[in-house]
């Protein structure tokens, strides 16, 4: 008998078959589809690989126990991503989310761009202390300003699916964003 039905099956329909299914093809085929996607939104969150890796398990048990339940009412990746940020999340607080770090996007991202065999070990320690520095600095933001902040910079969603994710409204995101920045620059002006 045959799962997953022949030809091209879309993202919602794999989705949507897992949730109604409980069958390890269909589990492996959305695995394989959204895995890494969700994982490294699970590392934008808790920036711990192995707390990362467990939180994606813990996606795809709460699909297969039926704890979470795809209603087709938005599009497979976001429900997915809100249920990667849930899990991601609640290791984070079990962890009195010290295991959760956030870093600087912008800055971060732009020195990941520098080609290795450029870096010094002068320039190496001195984008090793603008992390922690980064670090440091988002950590002492409010968790769901820490959220919206790593999934609209980070992880580049877009203000409505930052919203789906965090299942709130877009001006709710626009206003945490804006907190977020602006706690920033404060603490940035008190961290000199």
């Amino acid at each position: 008998m045959n799962v997953i039905p022949p030809g091209d099956i879309s993202d919602e329909g794999l989705l949507r078959l897992a949730c109604e299914r409980k069958h390890e093809v269909v589990l492996e085929k959305l695995y394989h589809r959204f895995g890494n996607r969700i994982f490294k939104v699970a590392m934008d969150v808790v920036r711990n690989r192995e707390e990362a890796e467990e939180a994606v398990q813990d996606v795809f048990i709460a699909i297969w126990e039926g704890s979470a339940h795809f209603d087709g009412k938005s599009k497979a990746y976001t429900w997915l991503y809100r249920v990667a940020v849930n899990k991601a999340l609640e290791r984070a607080r079990k962890k009195n989310s010290k295991s959760s770090r956030f870093f600087w996007a912008k800055e971060y991202n732009e020195m990941e761009r520098v080609p290795p065999d450029y870096h010094t070990p002068q320039v190496g320690m001195e984008e090793q202390e603008k992390r922690e520095q980064a670090n440091t600095l988002i950590n002492r933001l409010p968790e769901k300003q820490k959220v919206a902040f790593s999934l609209f910079y980070l992880s580049e969603l877009s203000y409505e699916e930052v919203a789906k994710a965090m299942d709130t409204t877009v001006s709710s995101v626009v206003s945490l964003l804006f907190r977020a920045r602006r706690n920033l620059e404060k603490f940035i002006q008190t961290y000199r």
